[in-house]
């Protein structure tokens, strides 16, 4: 059988993802898109198409990510006036494959106080902030925002209070093992007998 590429095609052979899809191997893997691909289609443009969701390139995902993030940081710095806003740091941002939804992780210097009111803030904001959102992007559509507290400093301040016990704990045995003695002979180990001739 010769497929779409032009090159001969072996029915048991798996599906080979190269630089350009082969359309039968495609249709093999996804039969439910069977006839929505065109010959020739590379790899990574038919995997965009999956399930029927158009789905970004992950660099690009990524530089959008990256773009939303300079953008929230700087609106809720300069452009937000709410008093229930906290010293806010914005740690990282997630984007959907589809770039339909970007989860905003921050932090908030303070107590569980000022993170709920800066919580509530955020909230209150977002509608502007997908507005400020939009006017610095690129792309067609503006994805709906979601703000969560990052759970990074509690789970660092975890770990370290830990990692001092720990050390507390090396530091009390090694002042128990400082006067103690063997409770056998010194060195407890068996020796080969002197060769006697």
């Amino acid at each position: 059988m010769i497929d779409p590429a032009g090159t001969d095609h072996d029915e048991n052979r798996a599906p080979e993802w190269g630089p350009v899809l082969r359309l039968r191997e495609y249709e093999r893997e996804w039969p439910e898109l069977s006839g929505t691909i065109r010959p020739g289609t590379t790899t990574a443009r038919a995997a965009t198409h999956y399930e029927g969701h158009t789905m970004a390139d992950p660099t690009r995902a990524r530089k959008i990510a990256d773009q939303i993030k300079v953008i929230v940081a700087s609106t809720i710095e300069r452009r937000l006036k709410d008093p229930r806003l906290g010293f806010v740091t914005v740690t990282d941002v997630r984007v959907t494959g589809d770039l339909q939804h970007a989860s905003i992780f921050y932090t908030v210097y303070g107590d569980d106080q000022d993170l709920e009111a800066t919580g509530k803030a955020l909230n209150s904001a977002k509608g502007f902030i997908r507005s400020e959102v939009g006017k610095g992007l690129t792309i067609r559509l503006t994805p709906s925002l979601e703000f969560i507290a990052d759970a990074v400093p509690e789970a660092a301040a975890h770990l370290d209070g830990l990692l001092a016990k720990a050390a507390a704990d090396d530091a009390r045995i090694a002042s128990l093992a400082k006067d103690a003695a063997p409770a056998g002979d010194e060195d407890p180990y068996r020796k080969p007998a002197a060769d006697e001739e």
